[in-house]
């Protein structure tokens, strides 16, 4: 059976993908600049990521769990059952039973000493799904703004190109050039 990728990384995935929809947008919307700052992606993420809001939601659980643990089992019922008796004389039956679990010493502090520790893992494991999160997210960031000023750099070298393939037909006719400047401009401008 192959392994299952973590929550982490299928994470990681979605937001990759997202990302490479974003990224490959027609040339005409990709002279739009990145608005979203690195604060801001940071803040969506720790609001909205599906993965942190269900730590922090076990962590708390578990945190409750913790504080129910150090209270005492006192599970006691208390029965009470009664109805006519049916025979040579009308007679009621009632019966009361009061019932209390048995709880050995040091149970409790065992019950509570194993929530903490349940507690403390959920805690530890929220801040360390908060930190790759956070930091996958910074790096998403970073790569997105890399690719934006690749794009940037890409517009700029293709009108450069258009320029110099204008500058290159100008002098052809003006007879400065010959027919191979301009082919060389038109090549260059194909490459950018």
């Amino acid at each position: 059976m192959p392994a299952r990728p973590s929550r982490g990384a299928r994470l990681v995935a979605r937001v990759s993908a997202l990302l490479a929809v974003t990224l490959a947008t027609p040339a005409a919307a990709r002279a739009q600049t990145l608005d979203l700052s690195l604060e801001r992606a940071l803040t969506l993420a720790r609001e909205r990521s599906g993965l942190l809001l269900l730590a922090d939601a076990e962590a708390a659980a578990a945190r409750h769990e913790e504080r129910e643990a150090g209270l005492p089992a006192d599970d006691s019922e208390l029965e009470l059952a009664g109805g006519p008796r049916f025979g040579d004389e009308d007679e009621l039956d009632l019966e009361l039973g009061w019932r209390r679990p048995f709880e050995p010493r040091g149970a409790r502090a065992a019950r509570a000493d194993s929530a903490r520790a349940r507690s403390e893992s959920a805690a530890a494991q929220a801040r360390r799904l908060r930190l790759d999160v956070l930091a996958r997210t910074a790096q998403l960031h970073a790569s997105a703004l890399h690719a934006q000023a690749l794009l940037e750099l890409a517009d700029e070298d293709a009108a450069l190109a258009e320029r110099l393939v204008q500058g290159a037909v100008a002098r052809r006719e003006s007879g400065d050039a010959s027919r191979l400047d301009e082919s060389l401009a038109r090549a260059s401008l194909a490459r950018s």
